[in-house]
């Protein structure tokens, strides 16, 4: 799970981990991307800004006005963009069992590799008597999914409002309280001091692991976050 409160990068994290993979891909399994918040159209633009390096607002507008060296890379960067094994679904409120079902379809014509899951909270499914056992349901059976074909399994959650009221706004667990953590093998909080606090470490988040089933938890990894780009990078890349 990667928690976040909204607009803190949840999703531009989620998208760039499944892109990093889909980079390294030496056995042609296809990435999925299972949207509940974000259109297609807004997601490829984010994808399209991430890897091409190219503010959105820009290529909302028109990528024609680049200089010329960067707009020959920003097309080439999109032709290489399209041979990506990475298939969108945005289907609004799916329900965990509807997700199972396209997989499987999927499978049938290709090999599939790491989901994307965006977000826990809007998952369309019902069952449970209160919003702790629905979402705890939920990751229940995201977790069988991944196990079931095998792969990684990246669900995102919106945290709490409860860390905007605390004087330390850094995530805690409790902060994902309605998220299934008992299901979770890896959770990991993002925490960006700009989001409060504009002067606060502008350009810098902090990813929190929360969590770490086979090993130890604690650790705080500070990374670069573009916010023209909405996208991460280390920190020493602009050092």
């Amino acid at each position: 799970i990667v928690g976040g409160r909204p607009g803190s990068g949840k999703t531009a994290m989620g998208l760039q981990m499944l892109h990093n993979i889909a980079r390294a891909n030496k056995h042609g399994e296809h990435c999925l991307i299972f949207s509940n918040e974000m259109s297609w159209e807004s997601l490829i633009t984010r994808a399209v800004s991430e890897v091409t390096r190219v503010a959105g607002e820009t290529l909302t507008t028109d990528a024609m006005t680049l200089p010329e060296p960067v707009r020959r890379r920003f097309f080439d960067d999109l032709l290489w963009m399209e041979k990506l094994p990475v298939a969108i679904d945005d289907t609004s409120g799916i329900t965990t069992k509807q997700m199972i079902a396209r997989i499987q379809r999927y499978q049938r014509r290709h090999p599939v590799g790491p989901i994307l899951f965006d977000y826990i909270e809007l998952a369309g499914d019902h069952e449970g008597k209160s919003e702790l056992e629905r979402i705890t349901e939920i990751v229940r059976q995201l977790k069988i999914v991944a196990r079931t074909i095998d792969v990684p399994m990246i669900a995102l959650s919106q945290l709490s409002r409860g860390v905007d009221t605390r004087a330390d706004k850094k995530p805690i667990m409790a902060d994902l309280r309605y998220s299934g953590e008992a299901q979770a093998d890896q959770i990991i909080a993002l925490y960006r001091p700009e989001y409060y606090d504009p002067a606060d470490r502008p350009g810098e988040c902090d990813a929190l692991l929360l969590k770490q089933r086979n090993g130890e938890a604690g650790g705080t990894y500070t990374i670069r976050f573009y916010k023209e780009l909405m996208s991460f990078g280390d920190m020493e890349a602009n050092q």
